[in-house]
């Protein structure tokens, strides 16, 4: 009896010593270095499952405990808790330490800026530059038709949106690299739409403006006309008085928009008498569409400019301008500034 009872407490007492040692292995193997030399990337793409990570890891020569850590993660119920993206592996991380950043959800993120002032055509170009999935020939007309789908039987985007011009809020925006442009372009489009309503709710009184794209509009204009944040709200203060007067803004900005591609570099006479829908030189009120992506301080000034009297302006030459109130007044200081003024009473050069 003695012997069988010494003979099951040495059992008990084997199983207990290569339980032990079977844990402090599974967890020395997790802890242990990778054999990873300089940062590197690994991605765990949709619907992965934890043995195609050891596999990848064991492929790239991380590590071959790949049954191990593969025991080490379930013990850790990490198995059902992979995150999707690219994550960084750095020297000296463990398969503990990656598997500890995986769950955390701990992805590269990349940054894509819409800057102020761009067209749509311009930041389409951009999109090349960025690690995201690319929407194969995406177009002005097919983003419009992939943000707001078709609305009407016969496949027609809704006239509202046929134009995205203006409608991308400036700012940067974070993403991962299995985002698509189409989801990125959605959130600056989202966007403006919130901070053009929220500053709409807020905006002066008595503005000749009858909606929000209107003011979207004029945003756009002054976002091109100037680099100064604090000239916007004057800038803004012109056109409004202008509008309100019904004179034409002869703004440049909106001339060139309306040459397009064919444009130099070069404004020209002929240019500002060559009608064209953007062309403020010979029509009058707002062109049809923004000509531009308008920053929050262009929206600011649109919906809340200073409340000044001017109703010209001219450049200086160093970015500044000069605002007037009366045709003399701006005649001077095109005289002043400009050796060469093109025309009696535009507002810049």
């Amino acid at each position: 009896m003695r012997v069988v009872l010494i003979f099951m407490l040495a059992l008990v007492a084997g199983s207990v010593l290569a339980w032990w040692w079977f844990e402090n292995e599974v967890d020395r193997r997790a802890v242990s270095t990778l054999s990873v030399a300089q940062p590197q990337v690994i991605e765990i793409v949709r619907d992965s499952h934890l043995a195609e990570l050891l596999a990848e890891m064991d492929n790239r020569g991380y590590t071959q405990d790949g049954w191990w850590i593969r025991r080490y993660a379930i013990a850790q119920g990490f198995d059902k808790q992979l995150k999707v993206g690219e994550f960084r592996v750095f020297p000296g991380d463990s398969a503990s330490t990656l598997l500890q950043r995986i769950v955390a959800g701990e992805v590269i993120r990349y940054r894509f800026t819409i800057i102020e002032g761009l067209t749509l055509a311009q930041i389409l170009s951009t999109l090349g530059s960025a690690q995201f999935q690319l929407t194969e020939g995406l177009t002005p007309a097919r983003l419009a038709a992939c943000l707001h789908p078709p609305e009407d039987p016969d496949g027609e985007v809704a006239d509202r949106w046929a134009n995205l011009e203006g409608w991308l809020l400036p700012a940067t925006y974070d993403y991962v690299r299995s985002d698509r442009d189409i989801d990125v372009l959605q959130r600056a489009h989202v966007a403006m739409q919130e901070e053009l309503e929220r500053l709409w709710q807020r905006r002066s009184r008595d503005l000749p403006y009858s909606t929000p794209y209107e003011a979207l509009i004029m945003a756009s204009i002054i976002e091109k006309e100037t680099g100064v944040s604090e000239e916007r709200p004057l800038i803004a203060a012109v056109f409004v008085r202008r509008l309100q007067l019904g004179m034409r803004l002869q703004t440049d900005p909106t001339v060139i928009y309306g040459i397009g591609a064919q444009f130099d570099g070069n404004l020209t006479r002929k240019h500002l008498v060559t009608p064209t829908p953007y062309n403020t030189y010979t029509n009058t009120g707002l062109p049809p569409t923004p000509i531009a992506m308008p920053g929050l301080d262009a929206l600011r000034a649109a919906l809340q400019p200073a409340a000044a009297d001017h109703l010209y302006f001219v450049g200086r030459g160093d970015g500044t301008s000069k605002f007037s109130r009366t045709l003399a007044e701006h005649n001077k200081a095109v005289n002043e500034y400009q050796r060469t003024p093109r025309r009696s009473g535009v507002l810049r050069p």
